[in-house]
């Protein structure tokens, strides 16, 4: 589907043909890799927010949930938490 400018992508791990799809999402919640996986590359690259090594993700979201990254404690929120 459509990635939208507010879209967080939750993935099991990245490859090179998810750059595009990245590209346009205000961030991603990746189950596998660390500090110096191709994910953190990519975010850090494209200059998105990231939490990576959420190996749980899968189990607990959903499709179209809003929820809101916290990257530097490292937490995903559930909902729209304003600063």
């Amino acid at each position: 589907s459509e990635v939208r400018s507010s879209d967080i992508l939750a993935l099991r791990c990245t490859t090179r043909e998810l750059i595009p799809q990245a590209e346009k999402a205000a961030g991603v919640i990746v189950a596998d890799g660390g500090m110096a996986s191709h994910a953190a590359q990519m975010a850090i690259e494209l200059g998105i927010t990231a939490i990576i090594g959420v190996g749980d993700a899968w189990a607990t979201l959903r499709e179209r949930q809003v929820v809101t990254l916290d990257p530097v404690r490292g937490v995903v929120y559930e909902g729209l938490v304003r600063a």
